[in-house]
Order: structure tokens, then C-alpha cells, then sequence
């Protein structure tokens, strides 16, 4: 059985990042269109719809063309994405699952790229009152996925006596994610089922996040110690409690 993505995908990826151009984008339309932008879709649809039972949660996929509105002033882009997420206005403050294919495979994990600074103050608060919860989540991931933990950094390092958080308790944005290179194994039958299963483990992530974009948490919004076993056997019950955080 072919997989969804095959080497042509790459291919023109690659075409595209070195010949970003109108002209070099037309003779190769159909080509992005068959080898891209439906499978992208595809593969958006089949890993979004596991979450059709939480309202909330919007998946997207992106097209090419890039927005002339705003630097870098290109004609296209030369990596896509698939994004999923609890439904929000601006979509880089708020936590998700996502997928970013380029000409040299695939990225896909956790991200919050651009949070409003008390909600990464929010999750540093979390950790030291209670890194256990964060960590049944993180754990299973690096036992499961070969994960990259990264993130932009303070320029001042902000003090940390407990060596198990120390690399997240400066971090500024958090990027939590595997790669899948191009060759055999992005353009494998199996990598569908392999990305939404990994979608509904890395949504763990999106949904722990969610309670962080409050900027004052209510103190039943803590997870405290007695709190953690039942947190365990509910999806987001925090974001549930307080109507889904979308702006």
C-alpha cells in the first residue's frame, strides 16, 4: 500500500524553497496540488477527527501561499503545516498539536510559540508546586518518541535548586517534538496510523497547557497532589471547568 506522502512530495518542496517564484510555481501547480496539499489535508482530517467529541478542538492544514502582507514578502512557502488545537483567536499564543513538512521531512510534537509571559510564569508556578502531573504526561512521550525538548531562553537565568525542571523553568516558549526525516519512513503505509496516535498523545500536552492562559488561576484551578489522580482520567478538566479558553 503507498504511503500518503511519497518522494515527489519532498521533491517539490525542495523545488519550491530553491525556486520561489511564480513562474517555477505554475509549471509545477498539479504537482503540489496531488503530491502536497491533498495528502496534507488528508492527513489533517484523519488526525483532527479523533477529537470531534471536544467542541472546542479546531484542526487546519495550510496552503502555499504566502501572505504579501507581511515580511518576508514571498510568494510561497516552502514548508507546510498542519495545526490542532483548542479554537482561539491568536493561534501562536495558544497551545497544540502540530506537524511541520518540509523538503527535509517532517516535525511534529507540542508547541506554544508565542505565549503571553504569565502564562509560561503560570506552568514555571505549576512545576514547583507540583512537577509530577507535567512529568506522567512528558515521561511516557520520551519513552515512546525519540522527542527534542527546545524553546527560547531568558537571557537571565531565572534561579532553580531542582535539577529535574531546571530546563524548563527558563524557557520562554516550549517546543516538544520528534522529526521523521525524508525517506522510507515519512512516505511509509504506516504513518497515518503512527501521526494520530502521536496526535492524541501530544494533545496531553496542548490540554495541560490550557489552564496557563488564565492570567489570575483561580485557586481550584491548581492541580494540587490529591487533585492527580483524577486529572489522570480526565482529558482537560480545568478547561472544561472554565468554558474551553477560547478568546
Amino acid at each position: 500500500m503507498a504511503g500518503i506522502f511519497n518522494k515527489n512530495t519532498t521533491v517539490f518542496l525542495k523545488g519550491i524553497r530553491d525556486n520561489n517564484n511564480k513562474e517555477w510555481f505554475e509549471e509545477h501547480k498539479q504537482e503540489y496540488i496531488t503530491d502536497v496539499y491533498e495528502p496534507l489535508c488528508l492527513l489533517a482530517k484523519e488526525m483532527g477527527e479523533q477529537f470531534s467529541d471536544i467542541p472546542t478542538v479546531v484542526y487546519k492544514a495550510s496552503r502555499i501561499y504566502q501572505d504579501a502582507n507581511y515580511p518576508p514578502y514571498q510568494h510561497y512557502r516552502n514548508t507546510m503545516w498542519i495545526y490542532i488545537l483548542h479554537n482561539a483567536m491568536m493561534w501562536n499564543q495558544t497551545p497544540m498539536v502540530y506537524a511541520e513538512l518540509s523538503a527535509d521531512g517532517m516535525v511534529f510534537g507540542f508547541k506554544i510559540s508565542k505565549p503571553q509571559s504569565y502564562v509560561m510564569e503560570n506552568f514555571r508556578k505549576e512545576l514547583k508546586t507540583n512537577k509530577a502531573f507535567f512529568f506522567d504526561i512528558l515521561n511516557p512521550l520520551k519513552e515512546k518518541y525519540d522527542i527534542t525538548i527546545a524553546g527560547e531562553e531568558y537571557k537571565r537565568k531565572k534561579s532553580c535548586e531542582d535539577s529535574e525542571i531546571e530546563e524548563f523553568i527558563n524557557k520562554k516558549t516550549l517546543y516538544i517534538y520528534f522529526t521523521i526525516p525524508a525517506g522510507r519512513e515519512l512516505y511509509s503505509s504506516r504513518l497515518v496510523e503512527r501521526l494520530k496516535e502521536a496526535a492524541l498523545d501530544f494533545f496531553a500536552l496542548a490540554d495541560y497547557f490550557m489552564p496557563f492562559l488564565i492570567k489570575e488561576l483561580p485557586p481550584e484551578a491548581v492541580i494540587t497532589e490529591e487533585k492527580v489522580q483524577k486529572l489522570k482520567t480526565d482529558s482537560s478538566p480545568i478547561a472544561d471547568k472554565y468554558g474551553g479558553f477560547m478568546w
